[in-house]
This record gives structure tokens, sequence and C-alpha cells, in this order.
């Protein structure tokens, strides 16, 4: 039997093997620029909710989003609340 983390791990990986892939190949700039901006928000949130467990990678990986960045660095970040993902 699967576990429940397993799952969702499962259906995020479809999710981005179909879905997003589908969505930034077509030509509707629209839909890419939502999808684009959602993918920054799971990456963003993600690497902050990593950062104590991982606090070099984690910085590294922050300093490379592109856009601005609202603190300096990832140590600084404020860590995310349920309403930011």
């Amino acid at each position: 039997m699967q576990s429940a983390e397993y799952s969702g791990l499962c259906y995020c990986d479809v999710v981005l093997q179909e879905y997003v892939k589908a969505v930034i190949q077509t030509q509707c700039t629209s839909e890419v620029h939502i999808c684009q901006n959602i993918m920054y928000a799971c990456i963003d949130a993600g690497l902050r909710l990593l950062s104590p467990f991982m606090p070099y990678v984690t910085e590294e990986l922050y300093q490379r989003l592109p856009g601005c960045n609202v603190t300096p660095s990832i140590v600084v970040a404020p860590y995310p609340q349920p309403r930011d993902v």
C-alpha cells in the first residue's frame, strides 16, 4: 500500500510532466505567464521551507531565482505561511 506522501508526490510529478509541459509548449502567452508565476511561487515557497534543513543549497538556488527577491538572503526571508502557498 502506498503512503499519502508518495501518492502526493506522484500526483505532483504527473502535473509537472503533463500539464505544465503542455501549457509551456503552447503559443498562448497568458497561460504560459500564469503557469510560470505558479511555478515560481512553488519553488520560492519550497526553498524557504527547506532553508532550515539545507541552508547552503537553498541559499544558492534562492539567489539564482529570476525576478526581484524581496529579501537579500533566504536566511532573513519570512517562513512561508499557508496563505502564501
